[in-house]
């Protein structure tokens, strides 16, 4: 028996292997639900899709604290895993992908993926939805993913159906059954393009191990390349564009606005300072320190924090208190504990 064929025998005892039509198509606006084509064109939300006059039907929940949460979604399993290498936190829910195509898998797209780059934007991470009705006012996480015409329709949010129908019910997002969308979310809400993988087979963790609901996951080490599904292959998760993300070369650095990155003999993306450097939301605040580089200025850093596993994230640095690097600035002398190249 297939990796594909079980799961939908499975979805197929719960009366939920292919899409039903009547539950997924919507008459009134000639589409069918998952946003599509709610969505499409926008690029903020748009009036009534969250109305801050009503109440969430749900109780925010408690939350571990994370400090670089990533997801994998299979679809053969039917699983959503968030995890976080760093505080060894791991959860599975189940999900409802969707429906079979023509060639027997799941039009769910699959590829390397990402939350949104803004978590005060509110097109990306809505927590109460209530427009198109079916949401319900439960949360709805946006990703990247792009449909056929360039819009960024596809998101994990609330079941539709009550209770989730775990198996091909959907026309592309990922159903989560009402507690479990809740508490993705809000463990997810605060980290900007928080990376997420769509990949066809089951997930494997680091002993080998397909990760299915009651598993005891055995999570990859901080740093240590994934092996994702063949579907997609490796992901390339050099970020680009800020202080402290990891690099090859100045192409993996480019510019944050108006200040041109390079990338430091160290491996990590940096610009030349003089008194102070810029914050980005979702990092760890920066500082100027000086640093031994041609150009004889400052350069800018990261400060200590979770979020950086003190220092360990980022290559070729170590903790420690430095003295801002002031140069011809009218900046104050200060000092502060930040991830710098070893003096």
């Amino acid at each position: 028996m297939s990796r594909l064929t079980a799961p939908c025998l499975l979805a197929l005892t719960l009366g939920a292997c292919a899409a039903d039509p009547a539950a997924s198509f919507d008459e009134e606006n000639g589409d069918y639900f998952e946003g599509h084509a709610y969505d499409e064109g926008q690029i903020d939300a748009p009036a009534g899709f969250v109305k801050a006059d009503r109440v969430a039907p749900y109780e925010r929940p408690e939350v571990t604290e994370l400090v670089r949460p990533e997801i994998i979604v299979s679809l053969e399993q039917l699983t959503v895993h968030v995890f976080d290498r760093t505080t060894g936190f791991s959860r599975v829910y189940p999900t409802g992908v969707g429906e079979l195509g023509r060639s027997g898998r799941s039009i769910t797209p699959t590829g390397h993926y990402a939350t949104g780059p803004d978590t005060s934007q509110g097109w990306w991470y809505v927590a109460t939805r209530w427009e198109p009705a079916y949401f319900e006012g439960y949360p709805f996480l946006r990703l990247t993913v792009e449909n056929s015409n360039g819009y960024n329709t596809y998101g994990f949010h609330g079941p539709i159906t009550n209770p989730l129908r775990r198996g091909y019910v959907s026309h592309g997002c990922m159903r989560m059954a009402k507690a479990d969308i809740v508490d993705l979310f809000f463990h997810v809400r605060r980290f900007p393009s928080t990376p997420v993988t769509i990949q066809q087979e089951p997930e494997l963790d680091a002993a080998g191990n397909v990760v299915d609901l009651d598993s005891d996951v055995t999570l990859w080490a901080v740093g240590e390349e994934i092996t994702y599904g063949a579907s997609v292959g490796p992901r390339d998760d050099r970020p680009v564009g800020f202080v402290g993300d990891a690099c090859e070369t100045a192409e993996d650095c480019g510019r944050w606005g108006d200040d041109a990155y390079f990338c430091h003999e160290a491996g990590f993306c940096t610009t030349l300072c003089e008194g102070y450097c810029p914050d980005r939301a979702g990092y760890p605040s920066t500082f100027c320190v000086s640093d031994a580089n041609e150009f004889a200025q400052g350069v800018c850093v990261q400060q200590v924090d979770g979020r950086n596993a003190e220092c360990a994230l980022i290559p070729g640095t170590v903790p420690g208190e430095r003295d801002r690097f002031v140069g011809t600035s009218e900046a104050p002398a200060a000092t502060a504990n930040v991830c710098a190249v070893p003096e």
